[in-house]
């Protein structure tokens, strides 16, 4: 990572997937228990999501994807890779129409 802006991203990401594994975890063993019907975990996950707005428009507003240099554009590819696997650990947005 070369850029402030990916590395921040990264950081973020990595942030981000264990926030929402952890808020998982929790609606998960809630599921089915009496008392917990108003619990927000899903809710909380889907903030630690949302939280990643400003570090992706900061990334797609300063780094290049494909940049030249293979090794470089794979490691970022790969960065955009992780950021959809957290997406996706909470939901599958391709499911959403619009």
């Amino acid at each position: 990572l070369r850029e402030a802006a990916e590395v921040d991203l990264w950081r973020e990401v990595r942030r981000v997937s264990a926030g929402t594994r952890n808020q998982l975890a929790r609606a998960f063993d809630r599921t089915g228990h009496p008392g917990f019907e108003n619990d927000t975990s899903l809710e909380e996950a889907m903030a630690c999501l949302a939280s990643l707005r400003a570090p992706v428009d900061a990334f797609f507003d300063k780094v290049t994807v494909n940049a030249e240099d293979p090794d470089l554009r794979l490691n970022r590819l790969r960065l955009l890779g992780e950021m959809r696997l957290a997406m996706h650990s909470v939901a599958d947005f391709s499911k959403i129409a619009g």
